[in-house]
This record gives C-alpha cells, structure tokens and sequence, in this order.
C-alpha cells in the first residue's frame, strides 16, 4: 500500500507535523510505504532534514512540492507524484477547509481513498471556510479531527467524523528530579526560581506577547524570582526580542529555539502556560500535564484538553491578572509530578494508540 500524508500548512516543529511526525514512527511499516509531502516549511533548514532523515529511516518517501509558482503548478505537480507513486491513500492534515486543495487533486488523480484531518477550532478565513466546507464533505472517504470541537469546526454537526487522539509518547515526559536539576543548573536557574514555560510557533495565533507582559506583571511583585523559557522558532522572532528590550526582560527570558529535548525542558519547569487566540487539540498541553506541570491555558483553547486536574483556562481579553494569581498559587508539589504520564497513558493518549487507529483507517 502507498500511503500519502500531505501537511497543508507549512511543515516544521509545529503541533500539526508533530503530530504526523511521532505517529509515523510508531507505524508497523508491514506492507506500506509512507509518503511525506509538504509545500513549504517554517522551522530551521537542518531541523527539517533531521525529520526528513528520520522519515526515510524504514524506505519510506519524502517529496517537497512548493506552491510559490502558482496553485495551478502545484495541482500539476502533485497529480503527476500521486499518479506516478501509484497512491492508494491520501491523508490531508489542516486547520481549516483549505484541505480541500489536495483532497480534490487527490480524487483528480484516482486515489481510492482520501482521508481529511482537521487540527483547530478555528481559522483566519472564516467566510472562505464555510463556502468550502460542503466540498470537503463531498469528498472526504473518511473523516478525523483532533478532537470534537475540531470535527465540528471542520465537518458541522450533520457529519459524523472520527476522533485521532493527539497522543504522546507517555515513557518521556515521566518526571525524573535529576533531569529537572541537571537542565536548570545547564541555564543558571537557581532552585528558589520560578520557571514559566511554553512551547509553541512565534506567530500571532500563539500569543507570545502576553507572557511578556505577565512576566513583566509578576517580577513587579517578586524582581529575581521568575523566569520564562520559550521553545520554538517562527516569524515574531526578532519582534519578541525587541519587545523584550522594550521591556528589561532580556535576563529573564531564554529563547531556545527548535529542540529536540522538549520532555527534559518541560521537567525544568515550574507552570506550562499557553495564551492561543485558538487552538484545536494542542500536543504540547498533554506533554505539559504528563510531565506533571501547572498548565494555564486560554479560554479560548478547546476543554477537551482538560485530562487531569493540573489544567485551568483563564481569559487573556482582560489582561494578565488572573494568570498572575493562577502562577502564585499553582508552584507545583514535586513529589506528585511522576505519577502524571501514567494517567495521561491511561487516559488513552499513549502514541501507540493513535499510531494503531491510524492505520487500521489506512487499511480498512
């Protein structure tokens, strides 16, 4: 069987790549060659060759097919791989109806079955969403979402649709105290500092910009107390470093980049906080709760990522005070953190479940 599983948005360090990246390497690889097709990226080149590298390990294929000479080239190109590639399955992921593109090129050239995934709640285009949607629908053999509100955004409420578990390798994210000790003493993070996390894109969507101001907002109370790790790479880059000029941060936040060490950082943390305008079904959220951390997410954020009692949404129209009374009163108790990846397993977001529905899909 040939199998290919096309990121619509760019491809990168992003929760949709991760998402396609850390189920592929739990596949059975038994009779199926797994084909990764992207159109452009937004991480650092030499992470992308890392995950390229990765993906070919098992003989399986990538193909890079840009957009920048027009949609009607990219049509073009794409028709001749499916075709050429003799593509049985087509699985498209996306955030909004845009999928669309490469479910019709797929039926265009003779795929058996093409799968729509949907990864938000929300999108920037709303209006160019809904004229879609119908057309996704039409075309969709099967349909998945992220999670419900995800399948609603994507497919309405008349369309039935199957939920994926945005799942995670559980073993990683078990909180080790020497790991915790080793990473902060790595960054001259003193044991009497707090330490506010967050992993994600630098794009306007993820709202970095209000961590520096609720940074800002509780060194006012407690000057040499708190400090902020940002993990991830993206646009807004340069325009957050600035910010953090603007606003004497500069000793207090680490910027650290793509890594490939998330479940160790997350372990040197104190509160994982996550102010998305929307999200759909954040992985980064449940690798937050499995290693045990204080995750403050926007109320905006879908609650179905609500797996254990460590998750409280707060509002971000209002300003940064109730995320400021939320960090002084959620320091985590270390002693309980180890018992969080078990229950995040038991909740069924292990990745060997997601990876094991996914081809049954693939197959059936």
């Amino acid at each position: 069987m040939q199998v290919a599983i096309v990121c619509n948005s760019a491809f990168g360090t992003d929760g949709i790549s991760m998402f396609v990246l850390n189920n592929h390497r739990f596949f059975q690889h038994r009779d199926t060659t797994c084909h990764l097709i992207y159109s452009s990226i937004h991480s650092a080149q030499e992470v992308i060759d890392r995950y390229v590298q990765d993906w070919r390990r098992n003989g399986d294929k990538v193909q890079f097919i840009s957009k920048e000479h027009g949609i009607g080239e990219y049509i073009k190109e794409l028709c001749v791989y499916l075709k050429k590639e003799k593509i049985d399955v087509l699985h498209v992921h996306g955030s909004s109806a845009a999928i669309l593109l490469e479910t019709f090129i797929a039926k265009l050239s003779g795929v058996k079955k093409v799968v729509t995934h949907s990864h938000n709640t929300r999108g920037n285009h709303n209006t160019a969403h809904k004229i879609l949607r119908p057309l996704v629908n039409l075309l969709a053999d099967e349909k998945l979402a992220c999670g419900y509100s995800a399948g609603l955004w994507m497919y309405g409420k008349q369309h039935t649709f199957t939920v994926i578990p945005n799942c995670i390798e559980t073993s990683l994210y078990t909180f080790d105290e020497s790991v915790r000790s080793k990473i902060r003493k790595e960054f001259g993070i003193r044991d009497n500092q707090i330490v506010l996390g967050h992993v994600g894109t630098f794009t306007e969507v993820k709202n970095q910009f209000f961590l520096l101001r609720l940074l800002e907002a509780l060194k006012k109370e407690e000057k040499s107390v708190y400090k902020l790790l940002l993990i991830g790479y993206g646009p807004l880059k340069e325009t957050l470093m600035k910010e953090c000029e603007k606003l004497r941060l500069c000793d207090d936040v680490l910027f650290l980049g793509n890594r490939n060490d998330v479940p160790q950082l997350m372990m040197a943390m104190d509160v994982f906080c996550m102010p998305s305008l929307f999200e759909g079904f954040p992985i980064v959220a449940v690798e937050a709760q499995a290693s045990g951390l204080p995750s403050l997410l926007s109320n905006n954020i879908s609650s179905e990522i609500c797996l254990t009692d460590l998750v409280k949404f707060l509002p971000i129209d209002s300003g940064v005070t109730a995320w400021v009374e939320a960090i002084e009163k959620n320091v985590t108790i270390f002693e309980r953190r180890f018992l969080y990846a078990q229950r995040i397993k038991d909740a069924g977001y292990d990745i060997y479940h997601s990876a094991q529905l996914l081809e049954e899909i693939y197959f059936s």
